[in-house]
């Protein structure tokens, strides 16, 4: 699927964003987070680490609608 995400163009699969996190320790979660791999991980940190783009760059509203629109699903936690 293609994403523009800060103006960057991104063509990203749903393989390509658990590849990316294979391996990685999850961070803490504030508000999102999703299952890879059968650990929880904030949205940020698997939008950040399947793109090369810093957190800082995109916000959780970003990450959300990538996730969303290749079909993973969002806990909220409160």
């Amino acid at each position: 699927m293609r994403f523009i995400l800060r103006g960057q163009v991104l063509n990203l699969e749903k393989d390509d964003v658990t590849k990316a996190v294979r391996g990685a320790s999850p961070g803490a979660i504030r508000k999102y987070g999703v299952k890879l791999n059968g650990k929880e991980y904030p949205i940020k940190q698997v939008v950040g680490a399947v793109t090369g783009l810093p957190s800082a760059e995109f916000t959780a509203h970003d990450a959300y609608r990538i996730l969303k629109k290749l079909g993973f699903d969002i806990e909220v936690y409160d």
